[in-house]
């Protein structure tokens, strides 16, 4: 495979992305664990990438593709070359010289570039018009950079060479989290959970066959349900209706990851197996729900009362965020609200269970609906500890703040993690 094949077979996988409403991918956990390839929407609902890069290299090689259409951010083919540019530089410093299979051989031209992206790359990796998503700030930032006209060649390739590393290392985060996902569905000790929530405008009740609300109503705001998703992987699939007044910030997350463990719980009575001694929990890089102090120290406390050995919270980079759950509202908008229509949030409950207990329960997993009407106040409950965190959240001295926090008890400190911990305290004594 030459070099702007392997490129661009390195691009399909870790930085492409499948829009929700595209439901064509295909199906690596099915075949890895029956043998055979399910048909209709549940490819959308279990594909898994991590696992299929080595299979598809051979597809790869030839002078066609047939892999799924996949997507990448807002952008122009030159981008793509920039990249191309930064990513042959990376390789042939690993190789300590400047060549390919041990002959030398020059950076392929843009117009070698150009041919392979349209002849035949184009076919299966498109740009999209908009992003779905937060744009990165570091990403906008280089591709700004990119595009301008003044700047030399030398000063445009330390720029390149920025965003591919910087996409490099969102790809490893995302490979930290496909790891752990895999050793939470083979029941190794370890429950990996991922939480979300959807957006709530498609979500107005009650609903119309005909798409419009009668003139009687034409003043009257329709009530939304805010419509999250849990999944528990390997254990249960959990999906929560909140009513939009009730408060949606970390106290709301914290309820729904108690929800959650309950059903994992309860699943594991029924399979008679043990409950698993380490917590994942992987969520959206936002402060107001799950990267704060209470969240924080609900997490901590859990290991405190012997819940838990350890308790993990890993967060993507903004803008990076696109993940299973993902998939898994874009099933219940393919399968649910654009097939049927409810008028209060208890048919919403029912049709979600109609349509997705067969994808669910395929996984070996346990779908639970629930409506939440009420939350629990975290926040008062943990108020006797008397500990707030703080500092910890924001970036510093121009770098990224802190993408992953485990707690574990002091006697589970390995001795390079207790000698930090006392090294800072002594530093924290000192005047």
């Amino acid at each position: 495979m030459n070099r702007v094949d392997l490129f661009f077979t390195e691009l399909y996988h870790n930085q492409c992305e499948d829009l929700p409403e595209h439901l064509h991918m295909e199906d690596v956990d099915e075949v890895l664990v029956k043998g055979e390839m399910p048909e209709g929407l549940d490819k959308v609902y279990n594909w898994t990438p991590e696992a299929c890069l080595s299979e598809r290299a051979a597809m790869f090689t030839g002078p066609d593709v047939s892999a799924p259409v996949r997507h990448l951010p807002p952008g122009k083919p030159m981008l793509l070359f920039w990249q191309f540019l930064a990513w042959c530089h990376a390789v042939e410093d690993a190789l300590g010289r400047p060549s390919w299979q041990g002959a030398e051989s020059p950076t392929p031209s843009w117009s070698t570039f150009y041919r392979g992206w349209t002849q035949k790359w184009s076919n299966i990796m498109t740009f999209r018009k908009k992003s779905q998503h937060k744009e990165c700030d570091t990403c906008f930032d280089l591709k700004e950079k990119l595009a301008m006209k003044g700047p030399s060649y030398k000063q445009k390739m330390r720029w390149a060479q920025e965003f591919q590393e910087h996409n490099r290392a969102q790809y490893h985060d995302r490979l930290i989290y496909w790891s752990l996902r895999f050793a939470s569905r083979i029941y190794a000790n370890i429950l990996v959970i991922i939480i979300d929530s959807f957006d709530k405008v498609k979500t107005k009740w009650p609903q119309y066959q005909h798409h419009r609300k009668p003139a009687y109503l034409e003043k009257h705001i329709r009530p939304r349900t805010v419509l999250s998703a849990v999944m528990c992987h390997g254990w249960a699939t959990c999906i929560f209706l909140t009513p939009e007044t009730v408060h949606h910030g970390s106290a709301h997350y914290c309820d729904l990851i108690c929800r959650s463990l309950d059903v994992v719980s309860e699943r594991a009575k029924k399979l008679g197996k043990p409950m698993p001694q380490h917590l994942v929990v992987q969520a959206d890089n936002t402060t107001a729900q799950s990267k704060n102090s209470l969240a924080s120290v609900f997490l901590a406390y859990l290991v405190a009362v012997g819940k838990f050995l350890t308790a993990t919270a890993n967060f993507l980079t903004v803008g990076h965020t696109h993940e299973d759950v993902d998939r898994l509202f874009a099933m219940i908008v393919a399968r649910v609200l654009s097939r049927h229509k409810f008028e209060v949030p208890g048919d919403f409950a029912k049709l979600i269970k109609q349509e997705l207990l067969s994808f669910v329960c395929a996984r070996n997993e346990e779908l639970a609906v629930q409506i939440v009407s009420e939350i629990h106040d975290f926040e008062d409950w943990l108020a006797p500890l008397g500990i707030s965190l703080s500092n910890c959240f924001k970036s510093r001295f121009g770098k990224l703040s802190a993408h992953s926090f485990t707690y574990k008890i002091r006697a589970d400190l390995t001795p390079k993690e207790a000698e930090a911990v006392i090294k800072k305290a002594t530093k924290d004594r000192d005047p």
